[in-house]
């Protein structure tokens, strides 16, 4: 299981890390048949191994990691605990950040509220965003990853592992 802190409707991603791991075939390299469920909250996790409906949950962060560790029944296989930095990615065509104007940005609500966007491309490419380029403001990271890939969005505002999909593409 995956959950999100932020949004509702199990529609949140924030580190693809987990469901790319699935696809790549590491846990089934290890015997592991491994099946991706999105669920809301920590309090849902917590419940669906408790019960025995999910046996494995992806935790990003400390408050999560805290809580699972709190029940003394969780059992870390690993855990990551960086700060999960946002990047600004943008599409090949891109070679400076003045070429923004007259693009679309898509950056999930949560981020866009605490990023320094509008500053930064106000400073340093003498832009402005409410005139200037489009915010486009997807309920997910994986939507404004799929927006950047798919041509809906020039540039997006993603977590670093997004970045490295986003190459590849």
């Amino acid at each position: 299981m995956y959950g999100h802190l932020e949004g509702t409707g199990g529609q949140f991603a924030r580190d693809p890390s987990g469901h790319v791991a699935i696809d790549a075939g590491v846990f089934g390299k290890h015997g592991l048949e491994v099946f991706w469920e999105h669920v809301q909250g920590t309090e849902e996790r917590y419940r669906r191994l408790e019960n025995g409906s999910a046996q494995i949950s992806l935790v990003v962060g400390r408050a999560s990691l805290q809580h699972f560790l709190q029940s003394r029944t969780t059992k870390i296989l690993g855990c990551a605990m960086n700060s999960c930095p946002y990047y600004l990615l943008v599409h090949s065509s891109i070679k400076k950040l003045s070429d923004l104007n007259d693009k679309t940005i898509a950056c999930r609500a949560g981020p866009a509220r605490s990023a320094r966007l509008p500053e930064v491309l106000t400073k340093e490419a003498q832009l402005d965003p409410a005139r200037e380029l489009t915010l486009f403001l997807p309920q997910s990271d994986l939507d404004a990853f799929t927006a950047l890939v798919n041509g809906g969005a020039q540039a997006a505002v993603l977590p670093r592992p997004y970045g490295f999909l986003a190459e590849e593409k």
